[in-house]
Parts: C-alpha cells; structure tokens; sequence
C-alpha cells in the first residue's frame, strides 16, 4: 500500500515510522538523520511499519536522530537533486553563485528539508531526540540503552549493530555542495523556520536533568495563557536554568 504525503497538510499527513510489535517504542523516521542506518536495525528486530497516525501519544515512547537543524536544511535541500536523480543540474551550476544563494532561501524541497515542526506540530516535543553529531554523544549506545528499558534485543544484534557500518555516505562532491551552502548565512526566513528544530536541538544536547516539582504546572500555566505548548516548555526551561523557577506560584 502507498503513503499519500501531502506536504501542505504538513503535521496531518501519515508520516512512516517503525513500531516495536511487542512493546510501546515507536521510532519516527527523520530524513537526514542516519534513518537508512537505523531503519536496518529495526528491521533486524523485526519492527513494523506504520505511521504517526497510529502512534498514541499518551502511551507510546516515540523517540527519532536530530542533527544540527541549519545542516540538516542543507544537507536535505542537495538531497532533493540525489532523490529525484537531477545531480547534473548542481554539476552545471556548481560554480554559479546565484543558483546556490537561491538554494540557500528555499524553506523545503521535500520531506529531506522540512522542518520538525512541519511534520509533527506540537507533538514534535513528545519525542524523545537523539543527537548524532555530537562527540560525547553516543547516538549508538543511547539508542541501545532505550530499547533495553522498554523491550527486548539479544547480544548477538547488540554486537551487529555496535560494528555496522554507516549507511549511504555522502560522496566527495556531494559534501562540497552542502558545504558551499553551508557557507552562505541564513536568511531569517529560514532562520524561522527552523526556530523549534533549533530548540528541540538545543534541548537534546544540553539537557538540564532536573525538572522542579511544578514544572508541568507552569507549563500548564503558560499555556492556558495562549502560549503553544513548544512556547511553554522552550520558556519554562530558560526559567530552569536562569533559575527563576524559584519564583513560580504553586497556587
């Protein structure tokens, strides 16, 4: 069976992910973010494919890979020649600085570039994100530690898994043209664009491991205020490690 994307009704449409049949983890495929290379794991563990539409979001874990948000853009608007095999128009355009300035405003081309809060909304912030570019982040043993609080995985695919090898590495010419992106500063709209991922981001390589006893009141708070319930925890969590929590009304 084909899944219709529509990637107007961005955080509506049936996203792929990948379920644990015996448990409640459910991995939510982020283009861009090694999910060639995870996907083979959770094959190997025999998961199933479904879609957000079948995800609940009071009891399944759901968790995915987050990469620096302004890398990922890039990486997913050069993605979009390789995906749709147009290789030679970035060939012919290589040197040609407007065609990669024009690149560098785009928002999304499709899923590889569209940003977190474009597929999910709010419930982008009920995921629990895996760096996988940080160095002291082990993106491997954080996943493996996962699986083993909430279902099962023998040894010997521990073992298979910790030696595999990445998968659809970029080529030489590849890393140059999203290098050559990189280097072009982007413009607020993208800057906009990609506000949550960069929060959600943020939050995932610099966790602040504690959570004041009141801490999902005041989001709660804020978010009767009119806030969105991103805005209310992206505050609440500047007010943790400002330590202004001190002052927040238990009444």
């Amino acid at each position: 069976m084909s899944i219709t994307q529509n990637l107007i009704t961005n955080n509506k449409t049936p996203w792929l992910c990948i379920r644990d049949p015996s448990g409640t983890l459910v991995y939510f495929i982020h283009s861009k973010c090694a999910c060639t290379f995870y996907k083979t794991l959770f094959n190997k563990l025999n998961w199933q494919i479904c879609t957000v539409a079948d995800i609940n979001w009071d009891t399944n874990i759901v968790f995915s890979y987050i990469r620096n948000p302004i890398q990922k853009h890039r990486m997913g608007i050069i993605e979009w020649f390789y995906f749709f095999k147009q290789e030679e128009l970035l060939t012919a355009n290589f040197n040609n600085t407007h065609f990669f300035q024009l690149l560098s405003e785009i928002v999304y081309l499709d899923i590889h570039s569209m940003s977190i809060y474009d597929h999910l909304g709010e419930n982008s912030s009920k995921i629990i994100w895996i760096p996988i570019d940080q160095p002291t982040i082990d993106h491997r043993i954080v996943t493996l530690t996962l699986i083993e609080k909430y279902s099962l995985i023998t040894e010997d695919i521990k073992k298979w898994f910790l030696e595999l090898h990445p998968q659809h590495v970029s080529g030489k010419f590849k890393k140059e043209c999203i290098n050559k992106l990189l280097s072009i500063p982007p413009t607020p709209l993208i800057i906009k664009s990609i506000e949550v991922d960069q929060y959600l981001y943020d939050r995932a390589i610099t966790p602040t491991n504690f959570e004041p006893a009141n801490y999902r009141y005041r989001i709660a708070q804020l978010v009767s205020s009119g806030l969105s319930q991103i805005e209310s925890e992206k505050i609440a969590d500047q007010e943790v490690e400002s330590g202004k929590y001190q002052n927040w009304d238990y009444s």
